[in-house]
């Protein structure tokens, strides 16, 4: 029973409790000030500071030597010590955020930090002999993944993604909801969602936001998925792309102009993938994105000949020039990503 209790409270350490992905899927309603320079500087701290928590952890090997009783508790301690040391580096390298609104999201983080290092002190006791603290332990660090669930709560409300849009169906440059990609993401949810296309103007503004969040690069992005309110954000040019297949009945056969609809098709289908699994990384969201493209196009009243053919685009000619972040050998046909594995029907 212990043992089967420190396996489900490690998964969160060996995770890291700091899920930032889904931050800028966090969101709630109504019309919100952009985030600052200055808050967007704070982000971008918090988000590298929570990005690299998480990958320094290495703490899968010293645990499972332990629970197969051949590890030494020292290696297993030294792998832990940046989750004791979660409220000092917190404050080294974020410190306070530039605002008011942002002290709520900061304060459960901190909580956050203090109950993960009271987690993983017990779980150190617990290998060491105290074998009931397992409890306490798993207590503590299921406390400190919900206070981060409500600080992301929080910081993906300032966002702005979920502000009011017009609903309608048709091509346009303005920001909207647009209700026939809306319908295609509803397909695959089984459930109410939203497609939000974006304008030149308006998602410079949730980009920057996203990318600190996320603790990324000064880097573009064509969408991102709001999972706390079913949202797939869209950029400008897959709009665009989208706008010429749905709308326009544009069907190039070869060359960038086909590349293009087929990103287009592939992009939505991707943001909809991460609302089906928000956990899923980038490489497997992408993998079943390019299997369910077909579907997609369906829901969009694409012909599945040319539907099809986008498909086949996406896979040869878009996939092999993927970021490495995007691409994994596991998405081929038989693989362990692939969606119809009864079948020799791949992507």
């Amino acid at each position: 029973m212990a043992d089967s209790l420190r396996v489900r409270l490690v998964r969160a350490l060996l995770c890291g409790v700091f899920f930032l992905a889904g931050v800028a899927g966090c969101g709630g309603s109504g019309e919100v000030a952009p985030y600052s320079d200055a808050e967007i500087e704070w982000l971008q701290s918090y988000g590298a500071w929570s990005g690299n928590l998480g990958r320094s952890s290495g703490v899968r090997r010293p645990y499972e030597e332990l629970l197969a009783g051949r590890g030494d508790i020292g290696a297993y301690e030294r792998a832990v010590q940046p989750w004791l040391q979660c409220s000092r580096s917190y404050r080294k390298r974020v410190g306070n955020p530039p605002g008011a609104r942002l002290d709520r999201a900061a304060q459960l983080i901190e909580q956050a930090c203090r109950a993960f290092e009271r987690s993983v002190r017990l779980q150190i006791r617990s290998f060491k002999g105290e074998v009931n603290l397992v409890f306490d332990a798993e207590a503590a660090g299921a406390r400190a993944n919900r206070l981060v669930l409500q600080a992301e709560e929080d910081l993906g409300r300032l966002l702005g993604d979920a502000r009011p849009l017009p609903l309608r169906a048709g091509p346009g440059r303005t920001s909207r909801i647009d209700r026939r990609y809306t319908k295609a993401v509803e397909a695959r949810l089984s459930g109410q969602a939203e497609a939000r296309c974006w304008s030149e103007d308006d998602w410079p503004v949730l980009r920057d936001a996203v990318i600190a969040l996320n603790g990324g690069d000064d880097v573009d992005i064509l969408g991102f998925a709001s999972n706390s309110g079913n949202r797939a954000n869209l950029h400008p040019e897959a709009c665009r792309a989208l706008d010429r297949l749905v709308y326009e009945g544009d069907r190039p056969h070869s060359g960038s102009a086909r590349r293009t609809l087929a990103h287009g098709l592939l992009v939505l289908a991707h943001e909809t993938e991460h609302l089906v699994a928000p956990a899923s990384s980038e490489a497997d969201t992408e993998c079943y994105a390019l299997q369910r493209m077909r579907d997609a196009a369906a829901s969009l009243g694409i012909p599945p000949g040319y539907a099809e053919e986008l498909t086949q685009a996406a896979w040869q000619e878009l996939y092999p020039d993927n970021d490495p972040e995007y691409r994994t050998p596991d998405c081929r046909d038989a693989g362990p990503l692939d969606a119809r594995p009864r079948t020799r029907v791949f992507p």
